[in-house]
């Protein structure tokens, strides 16, 4: 935020509470309210800045969303797979470790890194 402030540019903070029962409605509110626009960064949530994408009626990018131009910066070959085929690659040591994040909903878990077919995340992810 303070990086932001020392660049003139201004920070809005969201009023709308985290445990609302109807949060996702109070923040349209919200977000319209303040003339939400394209040009906005809206760091928050995952959920809630799903609501502001919708609201922009921008369509939430399927995983893997790096956009192309990017990617020579990931320094990391991106691929899909599936959990089975991660734990047996770290099993028959074609891979040390892997870093894994979910390919269908981008938020089921937080990507990590796997260090091994015993690696306690693999197991409780499969």
């Amino acid at each position: 935020v303070e990086e932001l402030l020392v660049r003139s540019i201004p920070v809005v903070f969201l009023q709308t509470r985290v445990n609302a029962d109807n949060w996702s409605v109070e923040l349209q509110l919200e977000l319209g309210a303040l003339g939400l626009n394209s040009q906005d960064l809206v760091v928050a949530l995952p959920s809630w800045v799903e609501v502001a994408l919708h609201c922009l009626s921008i369509t939430v990018p399927a995983p893997p969303d790096y956009p192309s131009c990017l990617r020579h910066l990931l320094r990391r070959k991106v691929w899909t797979s599936t959990l089975l085929e991660v734990h047996t690659a770290l099993a028959s040591g074609a891979h040390s470790q892997l870093f894994v994040k979910p390919a269908v909903a981008a938020k089921a878990f937080n990507g990590m890194v796997l260090t091994g077919p015993a690696d306690d995340m693999l197991e409780m992810l499969l």
